[in-house]
């Protein structure tokens, strides 16, 4: 903000100055200026669209949405006797979908797992053998099924033994959150259920009438078209399933938007062999693992009306965008109405030309409460679902980033909307500073040329140029990890 004297150095001189069309000279740098900001300003809705129809998004219910995913794929299947092949440690360090995994590993303090993936320090290579994988998946089943109740064993009744972790962890993967971690990667709590589902419960006759599923099995996208069926033959048994399934805490929305919830689900099952006397399995003989297949689904949820609220900010993007477009035709018609009617048609668009571009172009462009003020109630009321579509074309599933051209410039575009609500707080505080305070009446209160302009660009570069990503920046390390609840075993009815 700033103050601009008025005082005249003589009246004969103002009104000399200006009747005379040099007083206020024509620069070209100001033209081109003006020329964009009309630009931008008239194609506004054009380019961006005055409101939400419809999302893009698969819905499940009304308001909730698939807003990411899902996606599921094969992590790794690996018998005992592989050691020619490798898997990279992003699959169990950096992937969101590992998290889970992680917790309970370093919880019960599986040895073998390297302390490199619990972010202790750094990995020294950048793929893990598949003994080593086979390995800690085995010791982890062996670990936590080992944790189960002895009551569950002596009783001979077949028990589901499950375990709950509240983690704590801090999510980095773009440039900002790289550089400016207090303020921008802040923590992600999760709630993160274990359960071990052994071979003996698959068997037993009441687990096909009363099942104990994991939590996220009655969500609302769960369908069950496919069964597994447990398969014993003479000497294995399949030990089938230790599922680790992870649910990151609701996120807050706004007015259109009401939240999200990431989800993962990672599925591990262990074929065995065991010894049999008797035609019955001795479980208290080891068994041999001979296969692992871990098998990972993952996705998110989200909440948004922003449907429902497509026809009042059409209403308001609309009035407002008809307003700068008969603002901007007036002003021509203006300066073409005062130029000399005596001259050429062609001198005469001439002048209306000069005289309409040496009109300062913030003064057109924001200059007016109206339509800052619509524009600015419009962008509040969606500006949360906007966000979120805008950040969710810069993720990156499985550390690759994908974002075209057009998708980049429609976000660049998205994200020129904050400069609305700039406008209306200088236009609060010129009116609280003129109105209420009440300079001398050889000053008023205005905002340097372009200034507002300026904050525009450095308000979309700051929002769109820090979310890009790379899979160098990908981080999540662990702040804190406690059990929820003791550790339980639940018979399946």
């Amino acid at each position: 903000m700033w103050r601009q004297s008025t005082r005249w150095r003589g009246s004969a001189y103002a009104a000399k100055e200006t009747s005379n069309d040099t007083s206020i000279p024509f620069l070209w740098v100001n033209c081109a200026l003006s020329l964009v900001s009309y630009a931008l300003l008239l194609s506004d809705e054009l380019r961006t669209g005055l409101g939400t129809r419809d999302l893009v998004y698969r819905r499940v219910a009304p308001n909730y949405y698939v807003y990411f995913g899902p996606f599921n794929y094969s992590v790794v299947h690996v018998a005992h006797n592989d050691s020619a092949s490798t898997k990279p440690v992003w699959s169990y360090k950096f992937d969101s979908t590992s998290i889970g995994l992680r917790a309970f590993a370093k919880y019960m303090q599986v040895s073998v797992w390297p302390r490199c993936v619990f972010y202790d320090f750094e990995c020294s290579v950048s793929t893990l053998g598949f003994p080593l994988i086979f390995a800690m998946l085995d010791q982890l089943i062996d670990t936590f099924a080992s944790q189960s109740s002895s009551s569950a064993m002596q009783s001979r009744v077949p028990f589901i033994s499950s375990m709950v972790l509240r983690t704590k962890n801090r999510w980095i993967e773009r440039s900002h959150q790289l550089l400016l971690v207090p303020f921008f990667s802040l923590p992600v709590s999760r709630s993160n259920q274990m359960l071990h589902y052994p071979s003996a419960i698959l068997d037993d006759a009441s687990f096909q009438i009363c099942r104990v599923r994991p939590a996220l099995f009655r969500g609302l996208m769960t369908t069950f078209t496919v069964e597994l069926r447990h398969w014993d033959g003479n000497i294995q048994t399949t030990d089938l399933i230790s599922i680790v399934e992870s649910n990151e805490d609701r996120s807050n929305g706004g007015v259109s938007f009401r939240g999200r919830g990431p989800f993962d689900v990672t599925t591990i099952m262990r074929v065995q062999e065991c010894y049999r006397y008797g035609g019955s399995t001795n479980r208290s003989l080891p068994c041999t693992t001979l296969l692992l297949d871990e098998y990972r689904y993952e996705g998110t949820l989200a909440t948004s009306d922003v449907v429902d609220w497509c026809l009042i900010v059409t209403i308001l993007r609309g009035s407002a965008q008809l307003y700068v477009w008969l603002r901007i035709a007036m002003l021509a018609l203006g300066c073409y109405a005062a130029s000399s009617s005596l001259e050429l048609v062609q001198t005469r668009v001439w002048r209306t030309f000069v005289t309409m571009f040496k009109v300062p172009g913030q003064t057109i462009v924001y200059g007016s409460i109206f339509p800052i003020a619509v524009y600015a109630v419009a962008h509040y009321i969606d500006s949360a679902m906007t966000y979120e579509i805008t950040a969710q074309k810069f993720a990156t599933p499985l550390g690759v980033f994908d974002l075209d051209k057009a998708d980049f410039l429609r976000n660049w575009s998205l994200q020129m909307r904050n400069v609305w609500l700039l406008a209306l707080v200088l236009h609060v505080l010129a009116f609280n500073t003129t109105q209420v305070v009440r300079w001398t009446i050889h000053s008023i209160v205005g905002v340097p040329e372009f200034a507002i302009a300026f904050g525009r660009f450095r308000a979309i570069t700051v929002s769109v140029v820090p979310r890009l990503a790379s899979r160098q920046y990908r981080q999540n390390p662990y702040l804190s990890t406690r059990a929820d609840t003791e550790e339980t075993t639940r018979q399946a009815c």
